[in-house]
C-alpha cells in the first residue's frame, strides 16, 4: 500500500487502545505485541522497548496493523 493511501485510510480511523484491537482479533497480548510494537516503534521513531509501554495507538498505526495481518479495514469497529 502506498503512503498516500495509508494516510487517506488513517483519516477515517479513530485513535484506539491496544486492548480494543486485541479483543477485536481475539489475540493473546503477546501475539498482538509481536505485530504492533514494531509498527509503533518505526512510526514514532522510538525503541521497541519504549513501544511496549505505550497503550494508545495512532490511526496510521492501526491502518498499518490491518495491512500487516491482511484484514480489510472497512470491517473494523474502529472506523
Amino acid at each position: 500500500m502506498t503512503d498516500t493511501k495509508i494516510l487517506e485510510q488513517a483519516k477515517q480511523v479513530k485513535p484506539s487502545f491496544k486492548g480494543a484491537l486485541i479483543q477485536e482479533f481475539n489475540m493473546s497480548p503477546k501475539e498482538f505485541a509481536r505485530y504492533i510494537n514494531p509498527i509503533i516503534a518505526n512510526n514514532r521513531n522510538i525503541t521497541l522497548n519504549e513501544a511496549k509501554f505505550l497503550s494508545k495507538l495512532r490511526p496510521v498505526e492501526i491502518v498499518l496493523f490491518y495491512e500487516k495481518i491482511g484484514e480489510p479495514l472497512r470491517d473494523s469497529a474502529l472506523v
